[in-house]
């Protein structure tokens, strides 16, 4: 129990001086762990991103809470994506039961030179469904901050729906890094293909050199296909029918479990599509021991060109917060027990959900990475046929048309139409033929806003809703007589 103990207010020492040239910013953490978790629902991921409720949230999964419900000391901690000089935190409260709410018992920044302050300690008077905030008087350096809570008086699950830390963001200033080297996901792995015959599907195909996994209970008839790439990587080809089933996916299972918990993002080298009038989304799922929720997030291939016979090569980045728990599809997808730890990521899965047609994913490259460049890094242009006013509006209607599939499938697929519309963003702003600089601001802000609110854990569904709005005005405003 003496580790869950905070540094005493003795124990400080001399804050660090704040550099100039900074600027002040509000972060939401991007990374979470915890002393003790409850799993599913209420894993310390819950309390990444913004708020997920408002009011009391007394039985609601989206926050972190303990294993068990009883008095015992707790340590949450959270890292931000950008390190300040820290000012404030505010940290979301709910409980179960909702009296229980009031539970920090101290608050402490980790500092950028090893050291530990406590900020906060004392009486939390928060009631659940409201939010503790504290001013920091020392100045201190820090990317971290662990919240230490204990109920007072009654055995329960204290819940920690998000917590924020606002501060001045001194880029100017070096500051200590830890370089990481990045984690191939493909050595070690084992591939196999699953088709979506259990729901009486269409899609066929093949798998050439490995197993095949169908289920043909209800007759399903959706393809699918992997090979070895002639270098490196994996070839999953095939057709998707949406009748009946509506999904084929690559498994890719580890002889050694990945531990990605320090990451930032899975990035993929991949092929960009030649298919089709829209990008393609795939699902990406982090799978644990085989009994926990998955983690899924998404990516969709951009349409490109052949280059000397081959098509051209993309890189995509996935944020590791941009992951969601995802149960079981008889279940809708709700996750109600553990999910996967980022520390034990022991397979990962690829899948194309919903959209009827040929596919194909070439996965030259999967790793996870310390860092990722900002968008557009990574899109390319549009394809030569496309590279006017007329074809971006095509474009642009048939990734809407495409997204608009997907998001009425719930919150895994509506992930999939956030990517579909982000690619379609960036490529048409990468375009300048294409686009006219009000066009080409509009869509780049919203991207943007869209991207920020991922990493944020805004809901898939939200952000679908708010792109395709913004897309729709930019085709109203900017393409009208095309």
């Amino acid at each position: 129990d003496g580790v869950l103990l905070p540094p005493t207010l003795s124990q400080q020492t001399q804050p660090l001086s704040v550099p100039t040239g900074c600027k002040r910013i509000s972060q939401y953490a991007n990374r979470a762990s915890a002393s003790s978790e409850y799993g599913g629902g209420w894993n310390a991921f819950q309390a990444t991103g913004a708020p997920s409720h408002t009011g009391c949230a007394e039985q609601m999964t989206g926050s972190w809470a303990p294993l068990n419900a009883d008095t015992q000391r707790n340590k949450l901690t959270l890292t931000f994506a950008n390190p300040v000089s820290a000012r404030e935190v505010h940290v979301w409260e709910h409980a179960n039961p909702r009296t229980a709410a009031g539970f920090v018992t101290s608050i402490v920044l980790r500092g950028l030179d090893g050291r530990s302050y406590t900020v906060w300690s004392g009486r939390d008077n928060t009631a659940c469904g409201e939010k503790l905030s504290i001013s920091v008087e020392a100045l201190v350096l820090t990317n971290t901050v662990e919240v230490y809570t204990q109920t007072q008086g009654v055995a329960a699950w204290e819940y920690i729906d998000a917590v924020q830390l606002k501060g001045d963001d001194c880029t100017s200033t070096p500051s200590p890094t830890v370089t990481l080297q990045p984690v191939d996901l493909l050595i070690d792995s084992r591939p196999s293909s699953t088709l979506d015959r259990v729901m009486g599907g269409q899609s066929t195909g093949q798998l050439s050199q490995f197993s095949v996994s169908l289920d043909r209970v209800m007759g399903g008839q959706s393809t699918g296909a992997a090979s070895l790439l002639p270098r490196t990587g994996y070839l999953f080809e095939g057709f998707l029918e949406t009748a009946g089933g509506g999904f084929a996916y690559l498994r890719l299972s580890r002889t050694s479990a990945a531990d990605i918990s320090q990451y930032a993002a899975v990035e993929l080298v991949v092929d960009v599509s030649a298919q089709g009038q829209a990008p393609l989304a795939f699902q990406i799922e982090l799978i644990g021991n085989g009994r926990s929720c998955t983690l899924v997030s998404s990516f969709a291939l951009p349409l490109g060109n052949y280059n000397d016979g081959q098509l051209t090569k993309s890189t995509l980045y996935v944020p590791l917060a941009a992951f969601k728990p995802k149960g079981v599809w008889w279940r809708g997808g709700r996750c109600s027990g553990s999910s996967t730890s980022l520390r034990s990521v022991n397979a990962i899965q690829i899948g194309n959900y919903y959209q009827r047609g040929s596919y194909r994913l070439a996965l030259h490259s999967m790793r996870a990475v310390g860092k990722s460049p900002s968008p557009p890094a990574g899109y390319p242009r549009l394809p030569s046929n496309k590279r006017s006013k007329r074809g971006a509006a095509q474009f642009l209607r048939a990734a809407l048309s495409r997204a608009e599939g997907l998001v009425v499938k719930g919150s895994p697929e509506a992930s999939m139409a956030v990517s579909v519309l982000e690619t379609a963003a960036w490529q048409v702003v990468r375009t300048d033929r294409a686009t006219s600089s009000s066009a080409k601001n509009a869509l780049r802000e919203a991207a943007r806003a869209a991207a920020k609110l991922r990493s944020e854990g805004q809901s898939p569904e939200r952000i679908a809703t708010g792109l395709q709005e913004k897309m729709e005005k930019v085709l109203r405003v900017d393409y009208a007589s095309y």
